[in-house]
């Protein structure tokens, strides 16, 4: 009879340790966010786009915190950040351009867009601010704004995917 016991003792502590993996996966939840992007070129973009690399780093980039890789069409995903302000490091390693992008999550998750070709023919090794998703948002003239406003008035396939994510 002694024999028997063992089984439900095991099941008990799985069920235990399930639970309380659970409950702290649910606790960490509610801090985390989301950084979701789009990478856009407006002309001739690469057929390799779903190998580029999307990389967010701590301020001083001294530490990777999160890692993903486009998708075909472009879009990346970074789950599990911790709130605060960061940057992402996007490399298109055909051209030899590496860009960096100021990334503020300490208010909640954020979505945003890069014109990685645009950005790439001026690279000045600088931080730059991501484009803004909604451009009607964009009304104050701001570095992205212009950077936004270039991408309307640059080719029709750029405007094609800015109108359609407004």
């Amino acid at each position: 009879m002694r024999q028997a016991e063992y089984p439900w003792k095991y099941l008990w502590m799985a069920v235990l340790l399930a639970a309380t993996g659970c409950a702290a996966a649910h606790l960490r939840a509610p801090g985390s966010r989301t950084l979701e992007g789009s990478i856009i070129f407006t002309n001739n973009t690469p057929r390799n786009l779903a190998t580029f690399p999307a990389e967010l780093y701590t301020a001083d980039r001294k530490r990777r915190i999160a890692a993903a890789t486009a998708g075909a069409r472009g879009d990346f995903t970074l789950t599990g950040v911790e709130p605060g302000r960061s940057l992402l490091k996007l490399t298109w390693a055909a051209e030899q351009c590496t860009l960096w992008y100021r990334v503020d999550l300490t208010q909640g998750s954020k979505e945003i867009e890069v014109l990685m070709d645009v950005d790439c023919a001026h690279p000045d090794g600088g931080v730059l601010d991501p484009y803004r998703v909604d451009p009607a948002s964009d009304a104050g003239g701001s570095a992205s704004g212009s950077r936004t406003a270039a991408c309307l008035s640059l080719a029709p396939a750029c405007r094609g995917r800015m109108a359609a994510r407004a």
